[in-house]
């Protein structure tokens, strides 16, 4: 498949800082930039034509360590960032929306909220939480995701209460009484959403866990971000990969760094190496989480 895009400023990165005002893409690689007499020349008789009336084409962004299965996972949920929910009403409001949506057996889910920016200035607890959703489990994860927020049916569920200590690696939101607030950092929060994460993905079949890659390379695309190396990659991932490979709704160069637990797995199947043009399995991955400040 060949495109050809003019009426463009192709920033080119060459020596120089020149721009080009076309180029031409075959089977999703860069095969000629230039001026549009000669990219046309470099092009097949069948070639697609996009005029882009000036904009600014730019190198893709490659993104060296993310975890493109969270982005696809969290993005199913509320989305709970500043500003599109600004205040700790609106993020109620939203919870309450997802758990419509979320099925039995899953906890509801929201996201990407900055204490700072709330109109509030503060973390939600596990009252504010609890008024959105009553009868069940419910986490609202930081954006930095080193914090979570839990109403107290997710606390019980967890397995937290009230007068136990910090657990080493991480420490639990307190109220004036020592009552737990909800909001648990680091290290709990990790195992936490790691568990509901893989429990997930689990429950889900084939055409939905594609989906939830889907949402994920949809996600970096609007960012520009053409490839990306996933820091994370697990035996359900890697499934989840393939199907939306297969699918064709895989937008991005995946370079799957593989959990050091999961290594026997991937050599007893035979699935160290390139499995397509988007989709590479080669080395092990071995690290720590932490934040500081």
């Amino acid at each position: 498949m060949e495109l050809v895009i003019e009426d463009a400023v192709v920033i080119t990165m060459g020596p120089g800082g020149g721009t080009a005002q076309a180029m031409l893409v075959r089977d999703g690689r860069i095969a000629a930039v230039g001026d549009p007499a000669e990219v046309r020349a470099a092009a097949g008789p069948g070639a697609a034509v996009a005029r882009l009336d000036g904009a600014t084409v730019v190198p893709g962004l490659i993104d060296a360590h993310c975890h493109v299965a969270d982005i696809g996972y969290l993005a199913a949920g509320a989305d709970c960032s500043q500003p599109s929910a600004p205040d700790i009403p609106a993020i109620q409001a939203r919870l309450r929306e997802a758990r419509a949506r979320t099925p039995e057996g899953s906890w509801v889910t929201g996201s990407g909220y900055v204490e700072y920016r709330l109109r509030e200035n503060r973390h939600p607890t596990r009252a504010d939480l609890d008024r959105a959703v009553p009868d069940r489990p419910a986490v609202l994860y930081h954006t930095s995701l080193h914090a979570c927020v839990l109403n107290s049916a997710a606390l019980r569920a967890a397995g937290f209460a009230d007068r136990q200590p910090d657990p080493p690696g991480g420490a639990f939101g307190r109220d004036r009484d020592g009552r737990l607030d909800g909001v648990v950092f680091e290290g709990p929060m990790f195992a936490l959403f790691e568990r509901n994460l893989r429990e997930d993905i689990t429950r889900m079949g084939a055409a939905e866990r594609a989906r939830l890659m889907a949402r994920a390379s949809q996600h970096l695309a609007a960012l520009g971000v053409t490839a990306a190396c996933d820091a994370d990659l697990r035996r359900d991932t890697f499934a989840a990969f393939a199907e939306a490979d297969q699918a064709g709704a895989l937008h991005q160069r995946i370079y799957g760094l593989v959990v050091h637990d999961q290594v026997d797995w991937l050599l007893a199947e035979g699935l160290q190496g390139r499995h397509s043009g988007r989709l590479v399995t080669l080395n092990v991955g071995v690290r720590g989480h932490g934040a500081t400040g």
